[in-house]
C-alpha cells in the first residue's frame, strides 16, 4: 500500500521557497502542451513544481514513474488510481489494459486519455516525475507520445527528468507545444540562494556569507541545504570550506548511487 499511495501522492511543501523567477517561466509556458524540466539529481525540480501547484492553486494527478512502468498496463492501473483519488468524474470508468488490448495498446491509450480529464476541475495539470527512471526500451515512450496528443487544450502536462527529452518527443518542441526549462534555468541566482538560506534562522547570514555559499555550491539548490544544515555559525563554515564541504556533496551523490 505505501508504494501504491506514493507512487501516486503529490508531495508536499510545508517550507518550500517560492521561486518567483521560475513560477514567472512556467505562467508563461502555459499556452504549451508539455513543460519539460530537466536537471541534475538535487537541482528542485520536484520542489519547484509542488510548490508552483501550490502557489497556483492547481489541481493536479501526480504520477512519480519507475522500473515498474516497463509493463504498460502497471501505469495505467496506477494512473486509474490517481485519476479515484483526485475524485474525477470518469476515474470509476476508465478502463484497465487487459489482454485483449494487447497489441493496441496504442489506440487503448487514446481513449484512455481521451476519457480521463473528461468533467475534471479546470485547471489541471498532469505530472510525471522521474522520467529518466523509465528504461530506454520501455513502451511507454510511444505509447506517452501519441496518447498526449488526445489531452484538452486546457490541461497541461509537466515532465520531471534527470535527461533531456527523448528524440520521440523532439516533434513537440519543434510545433512549439513543448517548453523545456534546464539545469541552467533551474540554478539558484544569487537572490534565491539567499532566499533559501533565509529560511534557516539560525545562521548569521551576511553578505560574505552568502556569497561563499553561493559560490561553492554554483546554484545547486541542494548543495545549499547540505552546507546551511551542516554549518551553524560563518565562523565555523568558513574555516571548514574545503574537505568537510566536499565531503558532503560526494556523500549526496554515494546516497544516491546506493539508493538506485
Amino acid at each position: 500500500m505505501f508504494f501504491k499511495v506514493s507512487k501516486i501522492s503529490r508531495p508536499q511543501v510545508p517550507q518550500a521557497f517560492q521561486r518567483l523567477r521560475l513560477f514567472s517561466l512556467l505562467d508563461d509556458a502555459a499556452s504549451r502542451t508539455i513543460t519539460w524540466i530537466s536537471a541534475n539529481a538535487g537541482a528542485g525540480k520536484t520542489l519547484l513544481m509542488a510548490s508552483y501547484l501550490d502557489a497556483r492553486c492547481l489541481s493536479c494527478l501526480w504520477y512519480r514513474l519507475d522500473e515498474r512502468d516497463a509493463d504498460t498496463a502497471t501505469f495505467f492501473h496506477y494512473l486509474r488510481d490517481a485519476a479515484c483519488q483526485a475524485k474525477f468524474p470518469q476515474a470509476e470508468g476508465l478502463p484497465l489494459l487487459t489482454a485483449e488490448y494487447v497489441g493496441s495498446e496504442v489506440i487503448f491509450a487514446q481513449n484512455f486519455f481521451t476519457q480521463l480529464f473528461v468533467g475534471a476541475p479546470r485547471p489541471c495539470t498532469l505530472v510525471f516525475d522521474n522520467y529518466q527512471d523509465l528504461s530506454d526500451d520501455a513502451p511507454l515512450h510511444t505509447i506517452l507520445n501519441t496518447a498526449l496528443q488526445e489531452l484538452p487544450p486546457d490541461i497541461r502536462v509537466f515532465i520531471l527528468s534527470r535527461m533531456a527529452p527523448p528524440a520521440g518527443l523532439s516533434r513537440w518542441q519543434a510545433n512549439q507545444r513543448m517548453c523545456v526549462i534546464d539545469s541552467s534555468v533551474l540554478s539558484l541566482d544569487r537572490e534565491e540562494t539567499a532566499g533559501l538560506l533565509a529560511l534557516r534562522p539560525e545562521l548569521e547570514l551576511d553578505n560574505d556569507l552568502i556569497d561563499f555559499i553561493h559560490n561553492k555550491t554554483q546554484g545547486w539548490a541542494v548543495g545549499v541545504v547540505l552546507l546551511s544544515e551542516h554549518f551553524s555559525q560563518k565562523n565555523a563554515l568558513l574555516e571548514n570550506s574545503g574537505a568537510d564541504s566536499d565531503e558532503l556533496v560526494f556523500d549526496y551523490f554515494a546516497s544516491e548511487l546506493f539508493e538506485r
